[in-house]
Order: structure tokens, then sequence, then C-alpha cells
């Protein structure tokens, strides 16, 4: 077609010169200060000083590629305005060859590690959602023994007190601990905020969109569902 031509621009060099940087509209550092939370008047959300903030947020899997790789992409993705990301993660051993029910993967928990510290350090809050029910193997579920009276995992978390007993302990082990990369453990960090209970969208309980309108049940469901209603697509 001759009025379309291939959009192949070369590596980002950011230079001063640009004319498209907004990274200037993120924080120095994510949550330098303090932890979100809602409005006043519970429509918005607003920094620990009180100063309003609103989410641009992507989904990330570049934690795969390593430290480099994730440092070069948190400067792309503020300098293009974006101030939070989503990380899809799957904190059990959920494969073929994993352990059992209790045993998280620890490689998992480092990427989001390293996540975490490269994108604060560009104003970028984190999003974790650390289980996907959907996504766990027949041999994980047949190892870990549950469910075992229901043809798969999805929506079992929120009734089987096994399922429920074993998300807990994975969550403590990546959320407790100080993170080596930041040296503040997850918990504790204002740049980390969020983590999904559940991510396989296959029943309406994994499905926190269109909360916003309703009384808070915590301050993940509070910003979960903002975040969700203005996350739209990748820069």
């Amino acid at each position: 077609d001759a009025d379309t031509w291939a959009f192949q621009p070369g590596r980002d060099t950011y230079s001063g010169a640009a004319l498209l940087d907004l990274s200037s509209l993120n924080e120095e550092t994510a949550g330098e200060a303090g932890f979100v939370a809602r409005s006043s008047d519970g429509a918005s959300f607003v920094r620990g000083d009180g100063k309003p903030i609103r989410f641009w947020a992507v989904n990330t899997n570049v934690a795969h590629d390593g430290v480099p790789a994730l440092v070069e992409h948190a400067r792309f993705l503020a300098k293009r305005g974006v101030n939070m990301v989503r990380f899809h993660g799957q904190i059990p051993q959920a494969g073929k060859n994993g352990g059992p029910l209790v045993v998280i993967n620890r490689d998992e928990r480092s990427r989001l590690w390293q996540l975490v510290s490269a994108m604060k350090q560009e104003g970028i809050y984190v999003t974790f959602s650390p289980y996907y029910p959907h996504a766990v193997g027949k041999e994980a579920a047949k190892r870990w023994e549950v469910p075992k009276d229901s043809a798969g995992l999805a929506g079992l978390l929120y009734f089987d007190p096994i399922l429920q007993s074993a998300y807990k302990r994975w969550l403590r082990q990546p959320l407790v601990p100080v993170n080596p990369y930041t040296g503040i453990a997850l918990k504790d960090d204002p740049a980390f905020r969020l983590a999904a209970s559940s991510a396989s969208g296959r029943t309406p309980l994994d499905r926190p969109h269109g909360l916003a309108s309703q009384p808070p049940l915590s301050r993940f469901t509070a910003i979960m569902a903002g975040s969700a209603n203005r996350s739209v697509r990748r820069a």
C-alpha cells in the first residue's frame, strides 16, 4: 500500500532532544511518598503524601530475560508514560517436574524481586499475579492431591482449605524475606502493593474488574479495581 510504511525505529538512545519523553511524570522512585491509598471521596488514588496519582499500566514478561533487559525495559516504559506493570507469574511449582504443594518456584520469586527493583527506580509500580490455576499441569495437580472431587483447580482456591493453606505459604515466601535487590521486603515496599489472589479468569471470583464503585474489601481490591479500569494498552 503506497500510503503505509514499515515502522522500524532504531534502538532508543534516550536523547535529551527526544520529542516524546514522559518519564518526568513518574516519581523519581515508585512509592517514594509512601503507600498508595484511596482518596477521601473513594473515587481515585493518592500517594502517601496525599497528592493524587493515576496509573497507566501494561503487562510485562521481560523479567524472564534477566536484569540488564529489565533495566532497559523499565526506562523504555517510563519514557512512554507507564507507571505500573503487571507480572503474570506462577509462584507454586506447577509444572510437570515440580515439587509438592507447598514448594515455590524460587526462580519465579527471583524474577519478581528483580522486576520490582528495576521498575521502582523508574517510578513504576508492580502488580503481581502469583497463581494461575488453569495453567497447573495435570501432573502437578495429581502430585498436590487437590482437588479430590473436581475436574480442575479453577476457583478451588476460594473453597478448599488445603489449597488455601498452601497459598498462604506460597505468598509468604516472596513477600516476607528481604528482597536482595532492594534491601526491603515486598510486604514493606510501597512500590509493590498488589497481589491478585488468582488469575485464571475462569470464574467470576477471579475477576476484580468493576469493583471501583463498591466498598473496598481491602487496599488491594480498591487499587486493583482502579488500575484494571485504567490499563488499556501497551505504549
